[in-house]
């Protein structure tokens, strides 16, 4: 076993609560028809159904660092757990939260998103020291990281219903279509 493979348990401990989170709360708002639905927070439950296998998938190019340092593991444990964290503040578990899904969002709203935004400031910084990984991301990492990180700020601020209707359309159409390589075939990398 590498050092990768024994390190990389523990985190992906972490990821699989995250997603044991993520589909309690879907099998819960399942389990009450009369809730109050709201899309907007269903298309961010949903959009975290896909980020947490996301976010495990991209931790695998870890395994080209040759040396683990302790506070590298906790800075990547840290990651994942941020992760699971959001996922906690926006998934309702209460009888009561799964009624009414909207008022749920509206009172969780800040939290989550400055989570949110903290997840997308240290995905930036997870970019940057995992080893050779600048040069896969491409050149369209920095501004949508920038347009996510802000965007968030914005969301954990503002309390119209407007933005939020369009933020969570942008947010899951940019994480596809990057995650996809779609930007990266737009805007390739230079070799100069």
């Amino acid at each position: 076993m590498t050092i990768f493979e024994y390190l990389s348990v523990f985190i992906s401990i972490v990821i699989g609560l995250g997603v044991v989170r993520v589909l309690g709360g879907v099998a819960a708002i399942i389990d009450r028809q009369d809730a109050r639905s709201d899309w907007v927070h269903s298309a961010w439950v949903g959009y975290f159904v896909f980020y947490l296998p996301y976010f495990w998938w991209f931790t695998f190019d870890w395994r080209r660092a040759e040396v683990w340092t302790f506070p590298v593991f906790i800075f990547v444990v840290f990651f994942a757990m941020l992760a699971y964290l959001t996922v906690v503040v926006l998934v309702p578990t209460r009888d009561s939260d799964v009624a009414d899904r909207k008022a749920y969002f509206d009172r969780v709203r800040p939290r989550f998103f400055s989570l949110f935004a903290l997840l997308m400031t240290t995905d930036v910084v997870d970019t940057i020291l995992k080893p050779g990984n600048l040069d896969d991301v491409g050149s369209s990492y920095g501004p949508i990281m920038g347009i996510m990180i802000l965007g968030n700020v914005a969301a954990a601020i503002t309390e119209r219903r407007l933005f939020h209707q369009i933020w969570v359309v942008v947010t899951i159409l940019l994480t596809l279509t990057f995650g996809l390589g779609v930007w990266a075939d737009i805007f390739p990398v230079s070799n100069i």
